[in-house]
């Protein structure tokens, strides 16, 4: 029996992969601790985390301040995780805009998140 048949298909939601996006950028210029990044956007290091983890949905106002003090402009992070949900969904993997109840197969889907985005960073080194 696949995994598919056992969990159902994997489910990621969009909010996961649009906190994955500014977390990869956030490091590669060179903010390495969430903390110091989420007291410039005034928030706690645990509020900016859930934002990361896509615990938490990220306001439009929250977005531009991300992207400005990255020095990239907030479309290429909605571009980079709208490629990034291409990959996956042609992998099967289902895109939600809601977290959903099925642990198993989110798990399943952030494993093959967590493969696309090594992917994608290694092609924009």
């Amino acid at each position: 029996m696949s995994q598919a048949q056992l969990y159902g298909p994997a489910v990621v939601p969009y909010s996961v992969i649009l906190g994955g996006v500014i977390e990869q950028e956030r490091k590669q210029r060179g903010w390495p601790q969430q903390g110091r990044f989420g007291e410039k956007l005034g928030l706690s290091a645990s509020a900016y985390s859930r934002i990361e983890s896509g615990n938490t949905a990220i306001s439009v106002t929250q977005l531009r301040q991300i992207a400005y003090i990255l020095q990239i402009n907030a479309q290429y992070l909605l571009n980079r995780s709208d490629l990034i949900t291409q990959q996956l969904m042609a992998q099967g993997v289902q895109i939600t805009h809601e977290k959903k109840d099925n642990s198993a197969a989110i798990l399943l889907g952030l494993g093959i998140l967590a493969a696309a985005l090594v992917a994608v960073g290694s092609t924009t080194s």
